[in-house]
């Protein structure tokens, strides 16, 4: 690694050679040069990797020795590597290398249609655009993400959740609503989209969506009213070649949420006019969904969509119950004697406004309790009982220290207090 480093000053965002200049951890195994380039070697695909650089056998190495992975990647160097990368390198292992992470690899084959140069990864050779469906997650984040990794093409994506009892009508509302929104110069959308709209140089803006912007400004108005077909059709045609020009992909995720399994697939949205448009998507367009049951997914066929199975998230483990950091409960500060004199002061007729107090103290240290206290003896001062001899307004009699209220509002507090 450190040979490599000292040739290669420009990798990790030109940290090489402070990398190359510190002391590393000593590998568990001891081999040659010669056996650590042949089991890198054996990490990657043939197909997909027919010469090594530098960059691989790094990431090689550091899947061989997770030492050397800690290490590297504490020092933020790994990391950085892995986005000089021309691709993501897990779509680069071979399927044993990457059991785990096989779907990566797949969603990547499927993005970039690589079927169309490689024959030999199995895949159907596309012509149309590509429906992916998903099963398993914690959702479509990864895949957004994985989308932004890769370097083969240019990816904006945009992530819509349909909550339960929503169809797809609502996702492809709201997606008409944000490219209508951006087309105004307004970066606040429903859904999440990639490249950052309110970032200046990675504007959605960039794509020339101009011609199109003019037509569902139109259909804007109607929306609730046109069916998902209709919606969809309109969509598709921000997927002409005019628009998504050599190397940009748009890719739309939709999340659905809480899907009974006994539900009918035309509730979703799916109907069979909207697989049709689905079935003849523009070659540069795609749509990924997830969260649907097995009795639709199983129905949702054909050379044009693809199923990945995602890895579930890991249960997290309960852990015992918190208290709760409320500001009650017993002074064990001893402060309720200091925080009765100041309520009282406070209180005093002969106070003269304006007077600021501040209660100060590091986190933790009984600010809000304080408050608690002396809001509760300033409300005990407020209700205090008026003698029967003085019932008359004892805001002006001398023998009442404090600013009260009326005798009104005094008998209204002796029945709480």
């Amino acid at each position: 690694v450190g040979a490599i480093l000292n040739r290669h000053s420009e990798y990790g965002r030109k940290t090489a050679r402070d990398i190359a200049g510190s002391q590393g951890p000593i590998p568990e195994k001891k081999e040659t040069v010669q056996d650590w380039l042949t089991l890198v070697s054996s990490l990657y695909d043939p197909y997909m990797v027919s010469e090594l650089h530098g960059r691989l056998v790094i990431i090689g190495l550091c899947i061989l020795e997770e030492n050397l992975a800690g290490y590297l990647r504490s020092a933020g160097f790994l990391t950085a590597l892995e986005d000089e990368l021309y691709e993501d390198y897990l779509s680069l292992l071979n399927p044993e290398a990457a059991k785990e992470e096989a779907y990566r690899r797949t969603f990547i084959q499927v993005l970039q249609n690589q079927a169309k140069l490689k024959k030999e990864i199995g895949l159907p050779v596309r012509r149309t655009g590509f429906v992916i469906v998903v099963d398993g997650g914690p959702g479509l984040g990864g895949l957004a993400e994985l989308c932004q990794r890769q370097r083969y093409n240019k990816c904006f994506t945009a992530r819509y959740i349909v909550p339960a009892g929503s169809s797809l009508h609502d996702p492809l509302v709201y997606l008409i609503e944000d490219l209508t929104g951006l087309s105004r110069g307004d970066s606040n959308t429903i859904g999440t989209l990639v490249p950052d709209p309110s970032a200046a140089q990675k504007n959605w803006n960039s794509l020339p969506l101009s011609n199109l912007m003019s037509m569902l400004e139109s259909i804007k108005g109607n929306l609730e009213k046109m069916t998902v077909e209709d919606i969809l059709g309109s969509i598709l045609r921000l997927g002409s070649q005019d628009v998504l020009r050599t190397g940009i992909r748009l890719i739309f995720f939709i999340e659905f949420r809480a899907v009974p399994e006994e539900y009918a697939i035309e509730k979703t949205g799916l109907t069979e006019g909207v697989l049709k448009l689905l079935s003849d998507l523009p070659e540069r367009m795609g749509i990924v969904f997830s969260g649907l049951p097995e009795s639709i997914r199983k129905v949702l066929k054909g050379p044009h969509i693809t199923h990945l199975k995602l890895p579930k998230a890991p249960l997290l483990r309960r852990g015992p119950a918190l208290s709760n950091d409320i500001p009650a409960g017993p002074d064990r500060l001893n402060i309720i004697p200091e925080v009765h004199a100041l309520a009282e002061s406070i209180t005093l007729k002969d106070m003269t406004p304006p007077m600021v107090i501040g209660v100060l103290g590091g986190w933790g240290s009984g600010k809000s309790f304080v408050l608690h206290l002396l809001e509760d003896r300033i409300q005990e001062i407020r209700c205090e009982r008026v003698m029967p001899e003085r019932d008359g307004d004892h805001v002006d009699d001398p023998l009442f220290p404090f600013v009260g209220p009326s005798i009104s509002y005094t008998l209204r507090c002796l029945d709480i207090c």
